[in-house]
């Protein structure tokens, strides 16, 4: 019987092999730091790419997710040249834009989920049913209300803290950090409510 061939895996982005590339990135185990059962697909919010959803039913206040700042599915990186260092090719400044997100509790330093969160954005910050939360270097996520078999996970991306060397390094490039993403959305949709006001 031929044995199957088995092909390491691609980087998806083109550039350098990274954490969006996983091949379990919905694996429940201390690897990943899930808790419970996700599968990924077609987001629901136009042109957001795959998205993350629920496999079973939790209620508010699960941890859906823990790691720790440091190890190996939580890489930490404080600067500029150590983050260009892991991630050097040109095409790995869209995977950072995607991926890379950092908290106020760790004020300077860039954190990529290995594999990735991939929670997206609501389009209506107040349709975000997950946050991360801190405790020193342990992250959790955690829902911020009751979730059903099939929602997709989402969260607020304003609560991710700026880090300024990244926003200037992503710039550089034309791109922008999901909490900038998070902003201008939100701005955008203050905007609309506000002219839809006025009519």
């Amino acid at each position: 019987m031929p044995q199957r061939q088995v092909h390491p895996p691609r980087a998806r982005y083109g550039g350098t092999l990274a954490p969006c590339d996983d091949p379990a990135p919905c694996e429940v185990s201390d690897r990943t730091g899930f808790r419970v059962a996700t599968r990924l697909g077609p987001s629901t919010i136009a042109g957001a790419g795959l998205g993350r959803f629920a496999a079973a039913g939790c209620s508010c206040g699960t941890v859906l997710r823990e790691q720790r700042v440091g190890t190996a599915n939580l890489p930490a990186y404080r600067s500029a040249q150590e983050l260009c260092a892991a991630f050097p090719a040109a095409e790995d400044l869209p995977m950072l834009a995607d991926f890379a997100f950092s908290s106020p509790s760790h004020p300077g330093a860039v954190l990529l989920d290995s594999p990735p969160t991939m929670v997206n954005h609501a389009n209506d910050a107040a349709g975000a049913n997950t946050a991360f939360r801190f405790e020193g270097d342990a992250k959790s996520v955690v829902a911020t209300r009751d979730i059903e078999e099939g929602d997709e996970l989402l969260q607020d991306y304003r609560a991710i803290a700026r880090v300024g060397w990244l926003e200037a390094l992503l710039a550089s490039a034309d791109l922008q950090t999901a909490r900038q993403l998070g902003v201008q959305i939100e701005a955008a949709a203050a905007a609309g409510q506000r002219s839809n006001a006025a009519i």
